[in-house]
């Protein structure tokens, strides 16, 4: 129903109820009822006028201080600009908002919470593998080939193999390796 129509209706209503009470006889229950029908009929005359008071004269009666908003509309605009430059979309007032809000000791929190879980754990790694199982496999691999070959290119391979050795003969790796496979080749 269109916001127009019900408002008239409702104030329709209104003054028809309290016509209707000035003429019962007089008890608490009338008395009551003529109240309520009088407040709402005045309340809706008020608040018609109000709003047709901000953008036109109400019945084309050249009241002072009515159709505000058409007098004045470039003075509202400009205030609106100011404020939203100014006061809500400069740096400092963003950078301000955004630490009251302390978002990421929140979200970090949370996340902590979250992660504790045993069961919210299980949940992230089967959203994520069922998420690379469904990976259009013939479309992502040229790009992660491509990938790893420009990678490939920029790194020094020299010096990640040096790394690596180094790391696998401190740990010991190396020996482990050649025990294990000394026991396979014993083992066959």
């Amino acid at each position: 129903m269109n916001s127009k129509y019900l408002a008239g209706l409702s104030l329709a209503i209104m003054a028809a109820g309290f016509l209707v009470t000035l003429f019962l006889p007089e008890n608490t229950f009338v008395f009551l009822l003529k109240g309520g029908f009088e407040a709402g009929l005045v309340g809706g005359i008020a608040d018609w006028f109000a709003v047709t008071a901000l953008f036109r004269h109400p019945f084309s009666i050249p009241i002072p201080h009515t159709a505000l908003l058409l007098k004045n509309k470039s003075r509202i605009i400009q205030s609106l600009i100011s404020a939203m430059e100014n006061e809500l979309l400069n740096k400092e007032s963003i950078e301000n908002k955004l630490s009251k809000l302390h978002v990421l000791r929140m979200a970090s929190t949370q996340l902590t919470k979250l992660m504790s879980r045993k069961k919210a754990r299980i949940q992230i790694l089967d959203f994520l593998v069922q998420l690379i199982v469904r990976l259009p496999l013939e479309k992502a691999v040229p790009v992660i080939q491509s990938w790893l070959a420009a990678y490939l290119l920029k790194t020094d391979m020299k010096a990640v193999a040096e790394s690596v050795i180094t790391k696998v003969m401190n740990d010991g790796y190396d020996e482990k390796a050649l025990d294990f496979v000394l026991g396979e080749a014993a083992n066959w």
